[in-house]
């Protein structure tokens, strides 16, 4: 990644900090990261703790509806300068005035320093509707193949192995292209039936076209009712 300068969304895990020198990626803060560090450390300032979860949940009650209105990346952006940017100024303000009250090394004060010290970051998504509020979508995807690991132990055989393979290349494409996979697969399994069962004269009539229709990308533009927005 030495000549990606575009935006990365990470946790603040030291061994990411080379690629944001001068001329690097951006850095774009996970909210999903800054709010885990409160709620694992609730037992030892419950009070702030939770006053610091609720005021972030707001945040994400802007971001979930905004998907549930399915809002264009400058309509997002819009509803982060109105409703998000002073909500964020609350947190921020918040952690400011309970900083100095919890110890340099609990816990607590270590989760206000990884949000306040990388504030800017945080601020990011507020100038681009483009860019989540945190890395879950993603996150989501790398645990899929995590929990499979042990569940494709049981295949059956190296053909099995093969075919699941191949479902979940297909099933991960659709996703990729925000397509609801079982309303997909549903539908690509029947037409797929249909065209094997087709005699030859009409297969070559219905020519390459009949299965372009069926990659994901294609198929969605028939069916806009079926798109699955990643973030959800």
């Amino acid at each position: 990644m030495k000549d990606f300068s575009s935006h990365l969304q990470t946790d603040a895990y030291s061994g990411y900090a080379a690629l944001h020198g001068p001329g690097g990626a951006i850095e774009i803060g996970c909210w999903a990261h800054a709010r885990r560090g409160f709620f694992d450390a609730k037992d030892l300032a419950p009070s702030f703790c939770l006053d610091v979860l609720k005021e972030i949940a707001k945040l994400y009650a802007v971001e979930s509806e905004a998907t549930a209105r399915d809002l264009s990346h400058e309509e997002r952006k819009a509803s982060r300068a109105e409703r998000s940017r002073p909500q964020r100024e609350r947190v921020c303000g918040l952690l400011e005035s309970n900083r100095r009250i919890h110890l340099p090394k609990s816990a607590v004060r270590i989760s206000i320093e990884y949000l306040r010290t990388r504030r800017e970051a945080f601020s990011r998504d507020l100038d681009d509707g483009l860019i989540e509020i945190d890395n879950n979508a993603c996150e989501r995807c790398m645990r899929s193949p995590a929990i499979g690991r042990t569940n494709w132990l049981f295949a059956g055989s190296a053909d099995g192995g093969k075919a699941v393979a191949a479902w979940l290349s297909v099933i991960q494409s659709a996703r990729l292209h925000e397509v609801e996979p079982w309303a997909y697969v549903k539908d690509l399994l029947t037409k797929l039936a249909a065209y094997r069962d087709m005699t030859p004269q009409r297969k070559m009539a219905a020519g390459e076209a009949y299965l372009r229709e069926l990659l994901p990308e294609a198929w969605l533009k028939a069916n806009p009712a079926a798109r699955l927005p990643l973030a959800r």
